[in-house]
């Protein structure tokens, strides 16, 4: 349910920098590597996530074949330990 929640609320990055952080503990500095990113946009963009997860409304419409293939990558990535697998599967096409 967290992972639609995410899916829904998040844009790309978003989803990427929320993950990462807050669930995952990095550094942002770490996330910013990863991405690409300046730390102070990826502390932006955290904070926004943050809100917009807050705000509890979808932003994104999310069909359940696309939400189970993300929640299945998402969870493999976790279990391989794989950060590229699991930057692709939360941010496709970003870092």
């Amino acid at each position: 349910m967290a992972m639609l929640v995410v899916l829904e609320s998040l844009s790309p990055l978003e989803r990427a920098v929320f993950v990462l952080r807050d669930v995952f503990d990095e550094p942002y500095g770490a996330i910013a590597r990863a991405l690409g990113k300046r730390e102070p946009a990826v502390r932006q963009l955290a904070a926004r996530a943050r809100a917009h997860v807050r705000e509890g409304r979808p932003r994104y419409e999310i069909d359940r074949a696309t939400w189970r293939e993300a929640a299945d990558r998402f969870f493999l990535a976790c279990a391989t330990g794989s950060m590229d697998e699991l930057l692709a599967t939360l941010a496709p096409g970003c870092g």
